[in-house]
């Protein structure tokens, strides 16, 4: 998963010129991963591994991108770079479209080495950018939960471009909402458990028709999907908790706006174990 930039100085921008199917994210990272396969980078090819259905993943020696000419290194992603003299601790996430613009959509620099749970985290961000369809590898990757973090997921059924869109921003509103309801509370003097607020929600899609490249219920192996569509009702979204193998129908949702106090408070819930 390494560009070898020592010898090939046009990879980046051919990767990032390419149409392929899964959107693509690349790690910059310190060290010579192709020359030393230093060791900082084997979490990182692991679950580039692991990931593969959702992400093109690809690594890159931070100092060797720095010194890519202008011609084989885009502007804006010259510009999310940490600083040459301030690279040896930090790494930088790019995220861009599948459709081969080489402007990234997403740019985080973390701290490096980083813990494999704290790149996972990054990339369940990422993966809201993404907005993967519900299979049995994507549910095991984004609605599992982590030591460090609880998950849930939100699926949509038969979702158009324009409703994806809009509930994943709802989503992050509600979010960033509920975080500044909690830090209110708390400054107050009042008191919210971990289980509270130490989670997250991410965002799939359930295609019960073939729909271009994406996968469905007319396609895959889903012989438990009729009980599911049962205990939906006849809702166009539900709530899954995956570790505890149950899901609760949102018939009747128009906005995710509060989706994080309901799942907080279990406030108007109506879980169905698996």
């Amino acid at each position: 998963i390494g560009l070898p930039l020592h010898t090939d100085k046009a990879g980046l921008t051919r990767w990032l010129g390419s149409t392929t199917k899964r959107h693509k994210v690349l790690f910059a990272i310190p060290g010579k991963s192709e020359e030393e396969r230093y060791k900082s980078h084997l979490v990182v090819r692991k679950l580039a591994n692991r990931w593969n259905e959702i992400f093109e993943i690809r690594t890159a020696e931070t100092a060797l991108l720095h010194k890519l000419p202008e011609s084989s290194m885009p502007a804006e992603v010259r510009k999310a770079l940490p600083p040459a003299d301030k690279a040896a601790g930090k790494a930088v996430v790019l995220f861009f479209d599948a459709s081969g613009i080489s402007t990234p959509r997403a740019a985080t620099i973390i701290e490096w080495p980083a813990g494999e749970e704290d790149i996972v985290l990054k990339l369940l961000d990422l993966a809201e950018l993404a907005a993967p369809s519900l299979s049995a590898q994507s549910a095991e990757l984004l609605c599992r939960s982590l030591a460090l973090r609880r998950v849930y997921c939100l699926v949509l059924l038969d979702p158009v471009d324009a409703a994806l869109g809009r509930a994943i921003s709802e989503l992050r509103d509600s979010r960033a909402q509920y975080m500044r309801e909690v830090a209110d509370i708390r400054e107050s003097g009042g008191e919210v458990t971990e289980d509270e607020d130490n989670f997250i929600v991410a965002t799939l899609r359930l295609y019960r028709q073939p729909r271009v490249l994406q996968p469905s219920i007319a396609t895959c192996h889903a012989p438990r999907f009729g009980q599911l569509e049962k205990a939906l009702g006849g809702a166009s979204a539900f709530l899954m908790d995956f570790d505890q193998g149950r899901v609760a129908a949102l018939k009747g949702v128009t906005s995710f706006r509060g989706m994080y106090p309901q799942i907080a408070y279990e406030d108007s819930l109506h879980w169905v174990d698996d």
